[in-house]
C-alpha cells in the first residue's frame, strides 16, 4: 500500500515562511536600531569634539585679545616715555640758553640802562628803563640787531623811535631820531 501524506503541507511551509520572514524583520530592526545608535554615538562624538576645540579656540582668542590689550598698553606706556624722554632731552639742550641769554644782556647793555622785566613767550622779550635815550636805543639794538636781518632791525630801529618819543615827550625827541639812526 501507499502512504499518502495527507498533512497540510502547505500551512506548514506558510507558517515556516512567516516565522522566517518574522525573525528577518525582527533581526533586520535590531541591525538597524543598532546603526542608527552607533550613529548617534558617533554624531555625538564629533559635534562633541567640535564643541571642544571652539572652546579652545574662544580661551585661546580670548588670551591673545588680553596679550594685545597688555601691548597697546605697553605701547603707550612705551610712547609716554618716548615723550617724557624728549622732553627731558630739549630741557637738557635748552638748560644752558637762559645761562648765554643773562651772560649776553650783561656783555651787550651799555651802562646805565637797566631790565624791568624780563619774559619769554616764544621769544625772550625785554623791557628796559635807562637815564638817556640814546643809551636805550642803542643797547636795545645791540641785543636784536645781532640776530636779526637788515629789514628787521629797520622795523626795530623805528619800534624803538615809536616807543621812545611817546615815553620821553617832545622834548627828547631829537635824542631819540638820532638815536633811531
Amino acid at each position: 500500500m501507499t502512504r499518502l501524506n495527507l498533512l497540510p503541507w502547505r500551512d506548514t511551509r506558510r507558517k515556516e515562511q512567516d516565522r522566517q520572514l518574522l525573525s528577518i524583520a525582527v533581526g533586520a530592526w535590531i541591525l538597524m536600531g543598532l546603526v542608527i545608535f552607533y550613529a548617534h554615538l558617533h554624531v555625538s562624538g564629533l559635534i562633541e569634539n567640535q564643541q571642544k576645540r571652539n572652546d579652545f579656540l574662544v580661551s585661546e582668542t580670548k588670551k591673545l585679545d588680553e596679550e594685545i590689550k597688555e601691548i597697546r598698553e605697553l605701547q603707550a606706556a612705551r610712547a609716554a616715555l618716548l615723550a617724557r624722554m624728549r622732553v627731558i632731552q630739549q630741557l637738557q639742550l635748552d638748560r644752558t640758553q637762559i645761562v648765554h641769554v643773562f651772560d649776553d644782556l650783561v656783555r651787550k647793555l651799555p651802562e646805565g640802562i637797566y631790565l624791568t622785566s624780563l619774559k619769554q613767550a616764544g621769544q625772550v622779550g625785554q623791557q628796559a628803563l635807562g637815564d638817556a635815550l640814546r643809551r636805550l636805543a642803542h643797547g636795545v639794538l645791540v641785543l636784536w640787531v645781532g640776530q636779526a636781518h637788515d629789514d628787521l632791525a629797520a622795523a626795530l630801529r623805528q619800534r624803538v623811535l615809536v616807543h621812545a618819543v611817546g615815553a620821553l615827550g617832545d622834548e627828547h625827541q631829537e635824542d631819540a631820531e638820532l638815536a633811531a639812526l
